[in-house]
């Protein structure tokens, strides 16, 4: 059997019989669609389509590292280094259609000024821990932000949000009413 041209994943295993996901924006968008090729306990392979920044200003962290590789377009991304005590420390790069943004586990970062039809393929490793992951949230310490678990920042409406956007997600109707059953 051969891949995909520039994917590498088999067009025969499935992968394109789920429907990708829209990961909803704060404006009753979506930000990025992601399409997962494989799934295991050791990795997760998905294209991303970018359809703008990251929601949310805080820098966020992944329970897993990733490689994500810019199939098309590109963005800017901010990440921080540091710790709560000593401070924390931005640096900027900037990655572009053939780069490979390589994201260790624990990495805070924002992407941002997403440019048009920027396509990724995004590799993540194993999961890391318990799989927490959070944000660096502005605080009065010296350090000047401090780790927040994502599970106390879960916005309620996140899962509605999802099925609003994704059809696929919501409930089946079986109203004689329904004109799309």
């Amino acid at each position: 059997m051969s891949n995909t041209i520039g994917l590498g994943f088999d067009p025969q295993s499935g992968a394109l019989a789920k429907a990708p996901l829209h990961i909803p924006d704060l404006n009753g968008g979506a930000y990025k669609t992601e399409l997962v090729l494989s799934r295991s306990d050791e990795s997760t392979t998905k294209i991303n389509w970018w359809h703008g920044d990251d929601p949310r200003p805080e820098p966020h962290s992944h329970p897993w590292p990733f490689k994500s590789e810019i199939l098309h377009g590109g963005y800017t991304e901010d990440r921080w280094y540091g710790d709560s005590d000593i401070g924390w420390v931005k640096t900027t790069h900037v990655y572009k259609a053939g780069d490979v943004n390589d994201c260790p586990h624990g990495t805070f970062h924002v992407v941002r000024d997403v440019l048009p039809g920027t396509v990724t393929k995004m590799v993540c490793g194993e999961k890391v821990g318990d799989g927490d992951w959070g944000y660096l949230v502005k605080s009065y310490m010296p350090a000047g932000r401090t780790y927040v678990s994502a599970r106390e920042m879960a916005d309620p409406s996140f899962l509605e949000n999802m099925r609003e956007i994704n059809p696929h997600m919501r409930p089946k109707n079986d109203s004689a009413d329904d004109p799309c059953p």
